[in-house]
């Protein structure tokens, strides 16, 4: 019996069943994900790295995996999702992903169920290493 497995990306908190694991993911791809211009979403991070997250991102979906090597650099592992029904890209953009504006934050922030926000937080933490304080103006970098 033949059983597919693959799943397809849900940003729905209210129908997904891993909202934890959704918002860190989405914190992650605001951090240090694109959108290709194939209308896909991609993640591209050092393999070690991916291999320790990789348990989370599956089960926001079936990505499709690829590595490489680039000449004096860490092996890539790139997380890569295409938007066949063309709902979540336009969504991830109106809530601010490759914004213009200060409120590029706020919409994401907005979209996500109180309850999740830290895990989002923890994955935008995580994909870009650093938080810029502006009261401040420090950044503070992980090591």
């Amino acid at each position: 019996m033949f059983k597919n497995e693959f799943t397809e990306m849900n940003i729905n908190f209210s129908t997904s069943k891993y909202p934890k694991e959704l918002a860190y993911f989405l914190g992650f791809f605001w951090a240090d994900g694109y959108i290709s211009s194939d209308n896909s979403l991609v993640v591209e991070i050092a393999k070690n790295d991916a291999d320790d997250i990789e348990h989370i991102f599956m089960k926001v979906c079936t990505f499709h995996l690829y590595e490489r090597n680039r000449l004096n650099k860490q092996t890539q592992k790139t997380f890569h999702c295409s938007d066949y029904e063309r709902t979540i890209i336009p969504l991830l953009k109106q809530l601010g992903k490759y914004p213009k504006s200060i409120d590029s934050h706020k919409n994401i922030i907005e979209y996500i169920p109180e309850e999740y926000i830290k895990y989002f937080i923890r994955g935008l933490y995580d994909g870009d290493g650093s938080l810029y304080l502006p009261h401040i103006g420090s950044k503070c970098t992980s090591t």
